[in-house]
């Protein structure tokens, strides 16, 4: 028991006597864009890629209604200038068949003082399937054309 004549006595705590606990006040969190977290992140990430999605297809769809109207612009063009060359075709085709009638043909003989013949000459009738025979040149033909 020695060793416990020269122990200590260890004094007890004593309570403080400010009952008050070491709070201090820290201002509001701001919001800042490194304080969000991850799910936060990947939500306005997925808004943002949506919110593009929608502007590129609509831009694409803006973009195609421009080439629809420029197609029916050019087919209407094209349509006007067929109607044209349809009525030039069919005033020319009227103005042939003024020009190609008989009455006009003889009165435009007449004009120019042609007269009906009083003998009419018929040509004989030549098969285009068998060849002719070569023209003979007299010794006429070839002193002719020695001279000439």
């Amino acid at each position: 028991m020695i060793g416990l004549s020269h122990a200590r006595a260890v004094p007890l705590e004593q309570p403080r006597k400010d009952p008050k606990p070491d709070l201090r006040v820290v201002p509001p969190r701001t919001r800042r864009r490194h304080s969000l977290s991850r799910k936060t992140h990947r939500r306005h990430g997925m808004e943002i890629l949506s919110v593009a999605v929608i502007a590129l297809s609509l831009m694409c769809v803006v973009i195609g209604h421009a080439y629809v109207a420029e197609g029916q612009m050019r087919l209407s063009t094209v349509q006007s200038r067929l109607s044209q060359a349809q009525l030039n075709y069919r005033q020319d085709e009227l103005q042939l068949a003024r020009l190609e009638t008989p009455l006009r043909i003889a009165s435009g003989a007449l004009a120019q003082h042609m007269v009906h013949p009083s003998q009419i000459q018929q040509l004989p009738y030549v098969s285009l399937n068998s060849p002719l025979p070569p023209p003979s040149l007299g010794s006429a033909g070839t002193a002719g054309a020695a001279s000439g």
